[in-house]
């Protein structure tokens, strides 16, 4: 009886015990073949904290999303350069502040559209083709060309998920191993070509159209070298005048900026921010009036510039068009950005310096200031039924604002915003009686 009770104990146990065996066995299996146990674990471990819902990660999607219905209204030829930064305010469902698209090739279609994203990535393509040209044709060429493709695609892939190739440095190393690969390339060609004559012929002919393209290309670089330079001076003045600001030395600052502007007069900061240095009181004084307008027109997108041209244009006693630039303020950047900390502003850009009274209100209190003042001006030469309907258009700006607030994460609401706009909702209420 008891041989029979041990005998059924190990049928019972047995089969227990070959899963555990499997079970393990498949564990170890999977661990074997699994190709992250090549990288060192400090990688390992760093790869295990990748989630989908990682807030990098999200942010990122809402990134790619947005660029992708940028890149739809300029599908061809793109927005141009610096588009993203310019336009996303108008594309993104809640207020998150960025200046990359955290995704080269976006950025490139955003920027170039169609055609330059298409140059970009035959350039890659022509890089992975002299690649294969060589393990094929070449192969003691093989593992050093490899080397280098390696390098070169892990900037490649990166550049999928950051902006890397937004920098200088990382741009020089991509553009070096793309040299290598085609000098390689090249050497394997050269050598086959001297096998017959024709190639030789051929080789001459393009060697002699080479160093005519080569001359042509070295003048063009040194008159493109003109315009560089100029940017590059009137950047230096620019700080000089930044510095000049901080130490409350107005006149001086006024005059660097002046420079600056002389030398880069297609920058719509540098005009805003001398426009700005002339003060609130030379609303009459022409020259702002040019230099107000000039920022509206060569930078419409930033709602930095509308703020300030809408409200020189009331002051000036031009109110409808000044309350049209407050609204296209508000509907390109209804959420404004927090203002920037001292140390953040010392680490910027004049422009950033100068416009960062703008930047740091929000759009909607300019505009609800902007009715108000109108209001008041239009009431004074006696335009009653206009002003009566700018203090309605107030009157109705906070239920405005709390419908579209509703899809607003928090940390984008501005919390004293709700009570300004009903302070000056009461004042409109009170003028209309």
């Amino acid at each position: 009886m008891l041989l029979s009770a041990s005998m059924i104990a190990i049928e019972v146990r047995t089969p227990s015990e070959e899963e555990s065996i499997l079970v393990t066995t498949m564990d170890r299996t999977k661990q074997a073949i699994n190709p992250l146990n090549i990288l060192p674990e400090a990688v390992q471990a760093r790869i295990a904290t990748i989630s989908a819902d990682e807030r990098s990660f999200q942010y990122r999607l809402y990134f790619a999303r947005d660029a992708f219905f940028m890149w739809n209204d300029y599908p061809w030829i793109g927005a141009g350069g610096g588009a993203w930064q310019a336009l996303y305010p108008q594309y993104r469902p809640f207020p998150y502040f960025t200046t990359e698209v955290h995704n080269h090739f976006l950025q490139v279609a955003v920027e170039v559209g169609l055609l330059g994203l298409t140059v970009f990535v035959l350039l890659w393509l022509l890089f992975f083709y002299q690649l294969l040209y060589l393990r094929w044709r070449h192969p003691p060429l093989a593992a050093l060309s490899w080397t280098v493709a390696v390098a070169f695609a892990a900037l490649l892939v990166h550049a999928f998920f950051d902006y890397d190739l937004s920098f200088a440095a990382f741009s020089f190393w991509l553009w070096a191993f793309f040299g290598a690969m085609y000098g390689l390339y090249r050497s394997e060609v050269s050598h086959l070509q001297q096998a017959n004559a024709f190639s030789r012929n051929l080789s001459k002919r393009i060697k002699r159209k080479k160093r005519a393209l080569a001359g042509f290309l070295l003048i063009l670089a040194f008159a493109l070298l003109l315009p560089s330079s100029a940017l590059v001076i009137a950047k230096n003045y620019a700080t000089k005048a930044q510095a000049a600001a901080e130490a409350n030395e107005t006149l001086e600052a006024q005059r660097l900026m002046a420079q600056a502007y002389r030398w880069n007069p297609y920058s719509a900061s540098y005009a805003l921010a001398l426009a700005s240095m002339k003060g609130a009181s030379a609303q009459t004084d022409p020259d702002k009036a040019y230099l107000l307008e000039k920022a509206y027109n060569l930078h419409r997108g930033d709602p930095a510039v509308a703020i300030a041209w809408g409200r020189h244009l009331i002051a000036s006693g031009q109110l409808e068009a000044g309350i049209a630039a407050l609204e296209e303020a508000l509907r390109r950047r209804p959420w404004s950005a927090p203002p920037l900390s001292a140390q953040a502003l010392k680490e910027q850009s004049v422009a950033t310096y100068v416009l960062e009274p703008y930047r740091g209100e929000s759009p909607y209190k300019a505009l609800a200031e902007g009715y108000l003042d109108a209001a008041l001006a239009a009431r004074s030469q006696g335009q009653d039924e206009q002003a009566q309907q700018w203090l309605e258009q107030l009157q109705a700006l906070p239920m405005r604002y709390e419908e579209e607030a509703k899809t607003v994460p928090q940390r984008g609401k501005d919390p004293d915003l709700p009570m300004i706009l009903d302070h000056l909702s009461e004042a409109a209420t009170a003028l209309k009686r």
